[in-house]
């Protein structure tokens, strides 16, 4: 992981918590930084319009579903400079409510993604798909239904509380699943 410093104590990603990049941030910036999870890649570079002094992580790449094309839209709307890269390893989990099995999962809430570096695993089982923010908001939005029927995919993260379980492990296309993340600024001059 190669990171420049950043310009300010405050991060802005994709979150809540249990996400990708929130992984990653912890992974990179520790408890050192104040972590401001954003419901969206747009609204972190929202955020930074108006935080010069923050930075941002987008995801811009996987080895299994190719270009984040948002987040690389993003870059040429934006006039963010890009401050470093790092690399996250994913592996995605159906994730349910507890008690649920695997044969009872109809429909999947997850982000874009998710859902991409999946389509083998929800083809074969038929599963109808819904796009949401993210992978946590996915799991947010299974809770909130209370549905045996609903899931999400995500990180292992997201069962850590114990709210969800996961009912079944590493359903990625490819098992070799990385994704690329580039921190960014808005302000100019940060590298």
């Amino acid at each position: 992981m190669n990171v420049s410093p950043a310009p300010a104590n405050r991060i802005y990603y994709l979150g809540p918590e249990g996400s990708f990049s929130y992984i990653l941030v912890t992974q990179l910036f520790g408890a050192s930084y104040e972590l401001l999870p954003c419901g969206s890649f747009p609204e972190v570079a929202a955020r930074l319009r108006k935080d010069t002094m923050a930075i941002g992580v987008l995801g811009i790449e996987n080895t299994n579903s190719s270009d984040v094309h948002e987040c690389i839209d993003i870059m040429f709307e934006e006039k963010h400079s890009i401050l470093g890269e790092a690399s996250l390893k994913i592996r995605m989990h159906l994730i349910g409510l507890p008690g649920a099995r695997l044969s009872e999962i109809r429909e999947v809430y997850s982000h874009r993604q998710a859902i991409l570096q999946c389509g083998d695993f929800i083809r074969e089982r038929g599963l109808s798909v819904h796009t949401v923010e993210s992978t946590s908001a996915g799991k947010q939005l299974v809770l909130a239904l209370g549905d045996r029927g609903k899931a999400t995919i995500g990180s292992s993260a997201l069962a850590q509380d114990g709210s969800v379980e996961i009912l079944a492990e590493d359903i990625a296309t490819v098992s070799h699943n990385m994704t690329r993340f580039i921190c960014v600024s808005h302000g100019p001059g940060c590298l």
